[in-house]
């Protein structure tokens, strides 16, 4: 996994877990961050939302080496992620 999810009481931990790349998002972990956001949108035991990074960064960015991904999907992907994250 890319994301390492974990709840503390009330407060959901979302650990971003690339730090060979910054923890870049790519496909795959902005899948994983969907699904999370997801699961925790419809839990009402979770109250707060915390991300962190591992390694030395918190996020580098979009992985920008993926070049295989639609753009304006990629985009509308993120701003929808954005959004959920604007809930908490």
């Amino acid at each position: 996994n890319m994301l390492d999810i974990g709840t503390e009481g009330p407060v959901a931990v979302l650990r971003l877990n690339r730090p060979q790349v910054l923890n870049a998002i790519n496909t795959a972990m902005l899948g994983e961050l969907e699904d999370a956001l997801d699961r925790f949108e419809t839990d009402d035991a979770v109250r707060a939302l915390v991300i962190v990074g591992s390694g030395r960064a918190f996020c580098a960015g979009s992985d920008l080496k993926e070049r295989r991904t639609d753009p304006e999907e990629r985009i509308a992907r993120m701003h929808r992620m954005v959004l959920l994250f604007s809930e908490y």
